[in-house]
């Protein structure tokens, strides 16, 4: 069963940083969007294979909010995009 998790992207600095509110260790930096993207599916995927190394339970995703979110796929992997106003 796929899952689409919420990714928060923010500006920091020169770089911009993506979050998944669901998955705590799944974070990543990028020079810009595409970039921090493929970066974040490689973290959202370290991250939940942590998971179940530890046999800890998989977080279930949460819905974002209508209007600040955007469905993307990346190969087998789903997240959805919610940009924070730039810092």
């Amino acid at each position: 069963m796929q899952q689409a998790y919420p990714v928060i992207l923010a500006k920091g600095g020169k770089s911009i940083i993506a979050e998944f509110p669901d998955v705590p260790e799944a974070m990543t930096v990028g020079a810009d969007e595409d970039n921090v993207l493929e970066w974040a599916q490689d973290a959202l995927v370290v991250a939940l294979s942590g998971y179940l190394d530890e046999r800890r339970d998989i977080p279930k995703p949460s819905k974002p909010k209508d209007g600040h979110a955007m469905r993307v796929k990346f190969d087998d992997c789903l997240i959805w995009i919610i940009t924070q106003e730039w810092i």
